[in-house]
């Protein structure tokens, strides 16, 4: 079976920095199968530096800066000890991670995989103190 390829779309956070994919473009395979998104973005320091963020998801999230991982995680519904506060659903309080930046641009890629509800993601940078994000 050929490898599946697709464009880069752009994607706005909807109030309160949700970015729900699943809203936007559907879910790409039915329930229970596994699906998986990616989103990206730039941002450019005027210095290297690490930067704390919060991140929420449901499911599975990857967490890249230029090409590197920097963060993994679940967030299960089952079992009830895999569940992230709050039970399970997607919020800031599901995990945190130092983001590395270089000075100049870095790109940052966040992909999340879910069988259940959709795919969506919420982050935020504690700080953006010399830090432009790309519009789109």
């Amino acid at each position: 079976m050929p490898a599946a390829s697709a464009e880069w779309k752009p994607i706005s956070a909807e109030l309160g920095g949700l970015i729900d994919i699943t809203r936007e473009y559907g879910l790409p395979l039915d329930r229970p199968k596994r699906s998986m998104a990616w989103i990206k973005t730039t941002i450019d320091s005027d210095k290297a530096q690490t930067i704390h963020t919060s991140i929420g998801w449901v499911r599975e999230v990857w967490v890249f800066v230029n090409g590197k991982q920097v963060y993994a995680d679940k967030n299960l519904f089952m079992p009830a000890s895999a569940r992230k506060n709050p039970e399970g659903r997607l919020a800031l309080t599901n995990g945190a991670f130092d983001l590395p930046l270089n000075a100049g641009s870095n790109e940052v890629a966040i992909a999340v995989a879910s069988n259940f509800y959709g795919l969506g993601v919420i982050w935020r940078l504690d700080s953006v103190d010399g830090m432009k994000i790309a519009a789109k």
